[in-house]
């Protein structure tokens, strides 16, 4: 509660968005993790905190890192994902790694498109 008094709207606002995805990520009724590409998407909730910093001391143009750092998070996440897949399938838990694969077409691509999008988000800073 008092966190909520000493920083700015917008930066609550991005604590408060950030800690619903990761609880989103594991917990029903969404269980995001459990659903897939948002699994990966929702990934971009660890470079949300990173902002707040820059919120509370109003700095500007941090845009484009932020976008750069969540791109990189969604890729890295279907990176990790792949050595799951074993375990995700006998499971029965459906990811983006068990539907889109490990190796070559589509799965290599959409990790793969993640981290170019990551550098020029990040060139453009």
């Amino acid at each position: 509660m008092g966190l909520a008094l000493l920083l700015p709207l917008k930066a609550m606002l991005l604590l408060l968005g950030s800690a619903g995805l990761f609880a989103a990520y594991s917990l029903p009724p969404l269980r995001l993790k459990t659903r897939p590409v948002l699994d990966g998407l929702s990934n971009v909730s660890y470079a949300l905190p990173l902002a707040l910093p820059a919120l509370v001391l109003g700095a500007q143009g941090t845009g484009a890192p932020l976008l750069a750092l969540m791109a990189y998070s969604v890729g890295k996440h279907a990176f990790d994902a792949a050595q799951d897949i074993p375990a995700d399938r006998s499971a029965g838990t459906h990811t983006v790694a068990t539907t889109l694969g490990s190796a070559g077409p589509p799965g290599m691509p959409w990790c793969g498109s993640c981290w170019p999008a990551s550098a020029c988000g990040r060139s453009a800073a």
